[in-house]
């Protein structure tokens, strides 16, 4: 069901079309018109069409939810795309034109009640990632947490550290995520990123060496 609009809203727990999953499950295919249903938990649904011929892309989107007043809501859409010179010199990119900003995105949400997709910048409210959420001493053990997560991925798979003698892409990001992993950990240790009792018990004299240790 729709929320009320009260509160705030988070990255990951409102409706969202991150294009990358679309292009995934074959939407924007090219030279084609493509049709299909998306859901989520929050019980919005939307039928997509996509269509792609040549340079121009685009997607027509019907959502429909229950608002919070238990009235069942229907709002259409069309959402253009641009594409953009991939970097690596094959191809094209395509991205989102954010309809209410006109800045170009990957991911659109429906947040705040709103009746269409936007950017994370196209609200009047700010969208929050999980992470703003944590009260500020909180902040940097969250990135830590999320990049040893990262880690725990990439170490379950075979690495492969050299190839032709030159480090391999993975091995180069698990040395960048270890580097980072050692400093987050160690302003850790700064007052700002302890909770304001530890704080307090250290400033009273609290002795946190290794001999205090039991």
């Amino acid at each position: 069901m729709g929320r009320n609009g009260t509160g705030i809203d988070y990255t990951t727990t409102c409706p969202r079309l991150d294009l990358f999953d679309l292009l995934r499950v074959g939407y924007f295919t090219k030279d084609a018109k493509c049709s299909g249903s998306w859901t989520w938990n929050n019980g919005d649904r939307a039928e997509i069409v996509t269509h792609r011929q040549g340079r121009t892309a685009y997607m027509e989107v019907v959502t429909r939810w229950t608002d919070y007043a238990g009235r069942e809501v229907e709002a259409r859409q069309r959402i253009d795309l641009h594409s953009v010179p991939s970097n690596l010199g094959r191809g094209h990119v395509l991205y989102f034109i954010c309809p209410r900003t006109g800045k170009l995105c990957r991911i659109l949400y429906r947040a705040y009640s709103s009746t269409s997709w936007r950017s994370r910048e196209g609200f009047s409210y700010r969208l929050y990632y999980p992470q703003q959420a944590d009260p500020a001493w909180g902040r940097n053990l969250s990135r830590e947490n999320a990049v040893e997560r990262k880690l725990d991925r990439l170490y379950s798979r075979r690495i492969v550290a050299n190839y032709r003698g030159r480090p391999t892409r993975r091995a180069l990001r698990i040395a960048k995520l270890e580097r980072k992993l050692d400093r987050l950990r160690d302003e850790g240790w700064a007052p700002m990123n302890m909770p304001p009792s530890l704080r307090r018990a250290m400033a009273e004299g609290l002795d946190l060496g290794t001999d205090a240790l039991p």
